[in-house]
């Protein structure tokens, strides 16, 4: 009679044991899946408004240069002669867009202008709609 109870306790204590891993396995995989949900890398595009680009033409020298000489075309960046490409310039501006490092730097990586110029060298945020807008209509020299 004990040697029965034993093995109903065994069993039970495996039971639970089974039930209890399963539990624990469950609630692992949860956590693995929030924290790599949360830190994938998102993009830290603003969110681009369509609407903005149908209803509005930007002109390259009225509003594309204007934000161009703020944040990228000074001394020490994009500016003229520099090595880094001279963005002073339609023609400098036009080579970085044909070979798409102008798109992948300011809009998809957005590391230009970098983190570490001034707040007021920075483009904000209807600034890259402009210069998306401007990007997806053919970037016009107007």
């Amino acid at each position: 009679m004990k040697s029965k109870n034993i093995l109903k306790f065994l069993s039970d204590s495996i039971k639970q044991l089974k039930y209890k891993s399963w539990i624990i396995t469950l609630l692992i995989a949860v956590c693995i899946s929030v924290f790599h949900t949360a830190c994938t890398k998102d993009k830290a595009e603003s969110p681009f408004d369509v609407e903005l680009c149908i209803d509005n033409f930007y002109s390259f020298v009225i509003d594309v240069q204007p934000i161009v000489n703020n944040s990228c075309a000074y001394p020490g960046c994009h500016g003229m002669l520099s090595p880094y490409g001279d963005f002073t310039t339609y023609e400098g501006i036009k080579e970085s867009l044909e070979n798409g490092s102008f798109q992948q730097r300011v809009f998809e990586v957005q590391n230009m202008p970098p983190g570490n110029v001034p707040e007021s060298r920075r483009l904000q945020t209807f600034e890259l709609e402009i210069l998306k807008c401007w990007v997806n209509d053919g970037y016009p020299q107007n």
